[in-house]
């Protein structure tokens, strides 16, 4: 998934996209959902200490995400799978594409 934060500090984070046929996709995760809590801390700045303290997962681990879309809360079991070489190869040169036409327009 991309996700999009808070301007400053910790809060809810919106899934922007969904990478196709990843294990957040076959879970129901879609684009304006909000990510609000990890493994049950809330993503707030009160939790900032707990956030960084915590480990990092790595694929093959399972994660627990608080999902909220609407009015729905809803928990999901992840378990997290490595970026397929093709997927990741799009990622950078999409991302690269987007900062070059920005420079380019801000140039003009």
């Amino acid at each position: 998934v991309y996700l999009e934060g808070p301007d400053e500090g910790y809060g809810p984070m919106t899934i922007t996209k969904v990478v196709p046929e990843s294990p957040a996709e076959m879970s129901g995760i879609q684009p304006g959902d909000l990510l609000v809590a990890v493994d049950g801390i809330l993503l707030d700045n009160a939790n900032k200490e707990k956030l960084q303290a915590r480990p990092r997962a790595k694929p093959g681990q399972s994660v627990a995400w608080t999902m909220r879309r609407g009015e729905e809360k809803r928990e999901i079991s992840i378990t997290l799978a490595a970026m397929p070489a093709d997927v990741l190869a799009r990622y950078i040169g999409e991302h690269m594409l987007e900062h070059a036409t920005s420079q380019v327009a801000s140039t003009n």
